[in-house]
């Protein structure tokens, strides 16, 4: 799991995201609504999601678990 300080900007910006939208997104769906690229983002999911901060249950399709900022 990633501590607060280990977040950068883009990371809270996805973070805020989710946790006002339903915790669902696509990076296709982030990149219209935050300042980055969906490339950019996408590789921000994938850490978040190997941190167990976020799921994948199906391609492109990423689901909020456990926000590291509510320890």
């Amino acid at each position: 799991m990633l501590e607060p300080n280990q977040l950068n900007d883009a990371d809270q910006a996805i973070l805020d995201f989710m946790s006002q939208d339903g915790g669902r997104v696509t990076p296709s769906f982030l990149e219209q609504h935050i300042d980055w690229s969906r490339s950019y983002i996408s590789q921000r999911l994938k850490r978040l999601g190997e941190h167990g901060h976020l799921s994948q249950p199906a391609t492109g399709l990423w689901v909020l678990e456990h926000d590291p900022r509510d320890n």
